[in-house]
């Protein structure tokens, strides 16, 4: 099953790779649904919101150390399968714009959205799967200790 991380967080984050690598190539500003939708390719040097930015160093050693307790965690005990699924989302968004941060010193953002006249903060698919993972941790936490899903 830990063979199942490595497997399931390798292809999200070549997914998210191949993904913004195609935005910062191809795109600027591109609208899908208008006033509600779009993809803008957007430069991010901070964190959620562009807190922190100009710490790429706390980033990168942030990253790298929830990276080290993650992978930790996955090895060190047994874990339930959303457990699994979380941490291979986790893995795969950290790594994701780990790899951004590193090369080039940002992070590729390209989601907008915007809803009612507000935009929303500008984020990417790696975002997500961070997002998703850490609300099925919370999820799990709040059902207690019931049965493997």
């Amino acid at each position: 099953m830990k063979k199942k991380v490595v497997l399931i967080s390798s292809v999200l984050f070549f997914l998210d790779v191949v993904v913004k690598v195609l935005v910062r190539n191809y795109v600027t500003r591109l609208t899908i649904i208008p006033h509600f939708f779009a993809l803008s390719y957007t430069k991010n040097e901070g964190a959620a919101f562009s807190i922190l930015s100009g710490n790429l160093f706390f980033l990168i050693l942030a990253s790298i150390l929830v990276f080290a307790f993650l992978f930790y965690e996955i090895w060190k005990k047994k874990l339930k399968k959303i457990e699994y699924y979380a941490y291979s989302l986790i893995l795969a968004g950290l790594c994701g714009n780990l790899v951004d941060r590193i090369l080039f010193h940002y992070v590729t953002d390209y989601l907008e959205f915007q809803f009612m006249g507000y935009v929303f903060p500008v984020f990417n698919l790696a975002d997500c799967f961070i997002v998703v993972g850490v609300f099925l941790i919370f999820f799990d936490m709040l059902r207690g200790d019931k049965n493997d899903v």
